[in-house]
Parts: C-alpha cells; sequence; structure tokens
C-alpha cells in the first residue's frame, strides 16, 4: 500500500495563538478517519 500515515506541513511556531491544540485536533482527526495510522507534524525552526 502506498498510504502509510499523515503527513501535515504547514510550518508554524508553537508560539501562535492556539496552534498547539488546533493541530493537536487535526492530527486526532487524521488518526480517526484512517483507523490509527500516524501522524507527522513537520516542526518549525523557532520550536
Amino acid at each position: 500500500p502506498s498510504f502509510h500515515g499523515w503527513y501535515l506541513s504547514m510550518e508554524i511556531s508553537r508560539q501562535t495563538i492556539g496552534a498547539t491544540e488546533a493541530f493537536k485536533t487535526l492530527g486526532l482527526q487524521c488518526k480517526a478517519v484512517s483507523n490509527g495510522l500516524q501522524t507527522f507534524i513537520s516542526p518549525w525552526i523557532d520550536g
């Protein structure tokens, strides 16, 4: 199979208000629609 998980490529600082919770929600939604496939969230250089 060619689909082994999710890669969320939006690079955003965790200092952006609401970013952490938004990415958590998005990651959980990706897992929910794909029967728990792995989810990688692209990090941002300033952490």
